[in-house]
């Protein structure tokens, strides 16, 4: 909302919006607030605008050796809200006060979609390893994994351990376990004591244990979806002291990052794209630097307004068909 005062005599934003006038800030900070008393409409236009994009989308699949599977990765991301007064602003894990949401993201573009603002104080529930003994895991390592890397300094063993379940209610569920024994540092140095390091990861799926491992660390891609929209869109310090009217700018804030992932996933696979890549994701950053911040010439002639863009921008083609497409939908 801070930003606003820079559109208030920008022309081409009004038009565009088809508004007769930029509200200022104070007045946008009011109109946010009264549509708090119509959440269930604003999530509802949401949703709707969400599912329409992603039936519009591509989602790739992670493949293994058995079958295919639609990733949907569920992580929490603080916000950095310090040095501020805002309700439901309080400590997170990562020790400042700001707020911590829940993303849902889906396919490996990373599209998001859905998030819930939360207070800072409220955390996730974890496995906690350090209230487990080491030598048990190792016991059954030994027992019931496999040795998958072994040389003079480090012995790793994967395996697979059934008839746990991680909730009372739950169905029963393997445990896949990596335990690394190390008898000595990374400098060389031999340790007096080996160094048995464990993770173990909760899973339904029939796949070996070293594809799961692999599927659980795949999740780390999430962290960089959490970046974009933090830094890229500059989304981490929420506008309002009030949680409610944050929450909906969270949730407004989530159409316009599945917006710039289908802008830059669009063009990924278009002749005129100006150089080759191999990447299959496009950073937000560079959709907004490439097919956002373009510069044109706007011209008010005969009641008419007319948007000149450069001939040589090497985005010119890109631009063109990607408007075609948002056009058709």
């Amino acid at each position: 909302m801070k930003r606003s005062i820079c559109f208030a005599n920008d022309r081409l934003f009004r038009d565009s919006f088809g508004l007769a006038y930029v509200p200022a800030r104070e007045t946008l900070r009011l109109y946010l607030e009264r549509m708090v008393s119509e959440t269930k409409h604003v999530q509802r236009e949401v949703d709707n605008a969400t599912i329409g994009l992603l039936k519009r989308s591509t989602l790739t699949p992670i493949r293994t050796e058995i079958q295919s599977y639609l990733p949907v990765d569920v992580d929490t991301s603080p916000f950095d809200n310090s040095k501020s007064h805002k309700e439901g602003v309080s400590r997170t894990y990562k020790q400042f006060d700001g707020y911590h949401p829940i993303f849902t993201y889906i396919g490996r573009e990373g599209y998001m979609l859905s998030c819930e603002l939360r207070e800072g104080k409220q955390h996730c529930v974890k496995r906690n390893l350090r209230k487990e003994l080491p030598q048990y895991w190792l016991s059954v390592a030994q027992s019931e994994g496999t040795i998958t890397y072994q040389d003079a300094h480090k012995t790793v063993y994967t395996g697979f351990h059934t008839g746990r379940t991680p909730t009372d209610d739950g169905v029963d569920m393997d445990i896949i376990f990596e335990v690394a024994v190390r008898r000595a540092a990374c400098d060389g140095t031999v340790l007096l004591f080996p160094e048995i390091s464990v993770e173990t990861f909760w899973t339904n799926l029939y796949e070996p244990p070293q594809t799961v491992i692999a599927l659980y660390r795949d999740h780390g891609t999430s962290e960089q979806f959490h970046s974009e929209l933090k830094s890229d869109m500059n989304v981490e310090r929420l506008p309002s002291g009030k949680f409610a009217v944050n929450a909906m700018v969270l949730q407004v804030a989530m159409v316009a990052f599945n917006i710039l992932r289908f802008l830059g996933q669009s063009v990924l696979g278009m002749e005129e794209l100006p150089y080759r890549t191999e990447v299959t994701r496009k950073r937000l950053r560079k959709v907004i630097d490439d097919l956002i911040r373009i510069a044109v010439k706007l011209v008010f002639h005969a009641r008419r307004q007319v948007i000149k863009l450069w001939d040589r921008d090497p985005w010119l083609g890109c631009f063109r068909k990607l408007y075609a497409i948002c056009g058709a939908l």
